[in-house]
């Protein structure tokens, strides 16, 4: 078990994770798609193309909402991935003169999939600088083209970041310091701070359907670590709720921890951590004791976890079309490529493979820019070669053009970031032809 507590009891983990036959799913992104997968590790479905999305989130019924990083638009889709609408953000006219952009993030679907929130940042500063960093919430209605505007609807929560919907009617968001964390409902904005513990610093939070369980992110040391708390039912309806009282946290700091997600029982977590997203069971969460009986990893290179309660596609939606002997697949389709990784196959064949080192990668050659891995490509195109630590990236080759099919060695830049504690870094190898762009991803080891 990689989240671990500071209480004795939770050296239980050894115990095995209860089995389920809970008709659960987490979508998440890995490779800048959205994929969906059962909470195990089976059944993973990638649903999107491109690896330029983030935030997502889903419904109660699977409908599931991201971003397009590429249109900075969010999209609505099926839970099998067919595109069902795109929702485009305006500039907001708001009670406050700060100007907020137009690039959306942190989605968090209502449960019944009716409305959709989402962050903005503020796009300028003011003539005194006082409208740097802002950042706000904004609620819309999940079946238009253009975001709800406020005038007719919409809501709007200043200062506001990483919203999460407890119920249809209640929404947790962080408020920043002094007001960590915020609950209230639609169009009424915070009803009570539901946690404000100036140092702690607390964000990315959730609370579990049944209102008893509480996770964020707390960044009041060098590095974030996970802090749960114990909470009342009163949080689902009562104006007033009592504050949580601290249950654990995880006892060392880690850079990428985010997005922790409650199970609809409330009996597990999922989260984004540097060994990619976690799975844990409590057992016991109660006002100052923790107890977890294990957890596993339900993949090494995924971010952003969003649990729901509804099952996994069985497959991925292909459109219809007409198919010529010129025509690219709908949909590439992953296998495996020897040595490690999935190549995405399309009208060029297994295009661009890594061949992984037959050991592990020294950091300090990482550190020193001495880093060289092989590649085979089998098609005329453009290759990039980018090293993620989590889905944070640390080195970017320059974009090397082949004329031929052949074998490659990329030099990768200086790895200025620290990768000290890290086991594995991500290689996502990319080769843009003519026709499309094709990809592989594979788990570097490190030493």
């Amino acid at each position: 078990m990689r989240i671990r507590t500071t209480l004795p009891l939770l050296l239980a983990a050894a115990l095995a994770v209860p089995a389920t036959a809970a008709a659960d799913s987490i979508v998440y992104i890995d490779g800048g798609d959205v994929w969906s997968a059962r909470p195990d590790g089976s059944g993973k479905v990638r649903l999107t193309d491109g690896a330029r999305w983030h935030s997502v989130t889903q419904a109660d019924d699977g409908t599931i909402a991201a971003v397009d990083g590429l249109a900075s638009a969010m999209t609505v889709m099926s839970r099998d991935g067919r595109p069902l609408r795109t929702i485009d953000t305006t500039q907001m006219d708001t009670p406050s003169s700060v100007v907020f952009d137009t690039k959306p993030t942190d989605l968090a679907f209502l449960p019944d999939g009716r409305q959709l929130s989402y962050m903005l940042s503020t796009a300028e500063c003011g003539s005194g600088g006082d409208q740097c960093g802002a950042k706000a919430v904004f609620t819309t209605a999940a079946d238009v083209a253009v975001a709800t505007p406020l005038a007719t609807g919409g809501d709007y929560r200043s200062g506001a970041s990483t919203p999460a919907w407890v119920t249809n009617e209640r929404l947790l968001t962080s408020g920043g310091y002094g007001r960590e964390l915020e609950l209230g409902g639609p169009r009424e904005g915070p009803l009570a701070p539901v946690w404000s513990s100036p140092g702690d610093y607390l964000s990315d939070a959730e609370i579990s359907r049944d209102g008893r369980r509480l996770a964020a992110v707390s960044r009041a040391g060098s590095q974030p670590v996970l802090a749960f708390y114990a909470t009342s039912a009163a949080v689902l309806s009562d104006p007033a709720p009592p504050a949580p009282t601290p249950s654990c946290r995880t006892t060392s700091g880690d850079a990428e921890l985010a997005s922790p997600s409650w199970s609809p029982d409330g009996s597990r977590l999922a989260a984004q951590s540097s060994d990619g997203i976690e799975v844990v069971a409590l057992t016991v969460l109660e006002s100052g004791h923790c107890e977890t009986a294990g957890g596993s990893v339900l993949t090494p290179t995924g971010s952003h976890p969003d649990w729901g309660p509804a099952d996994p596609p069985a497959a991925r939606w292909i459109p219809t079309q007409p198919r010529g002997p010129d025509t690219p697949p709908t949909r590439p389709q992953d296998r495996r490529a020897p040595g490690g990784g999935v190549v995405r196959d399309g009208p060029v064949g297994r295009a661009v493979q890594v061949r992984l080192p037959s050991s592990a990668l020294r950091r300090s050659d990482l550190a020193r820019g001495r880093a060289r891995l092989k590649l085979t490509v089998t098609a005329p195109g453009t290759v990039r070669v980018t090293l993620l630590a989590g889905r944070r990236k640390v080195a970017v080759a320059k974009p090397r053009r082949v004329a031929a099919a052949g074998k490659l060695t990329v030099a990768l830049p200086r790895v200025k970031t620290s990768l000290r504690g890290r086991r594995t870094l991500t290689v996502v190898a990319e080769l843009k032809t003519k026709v499309r762009t094709v990809q592989t991803r594979a788990t570097l080891k490190l030493r």
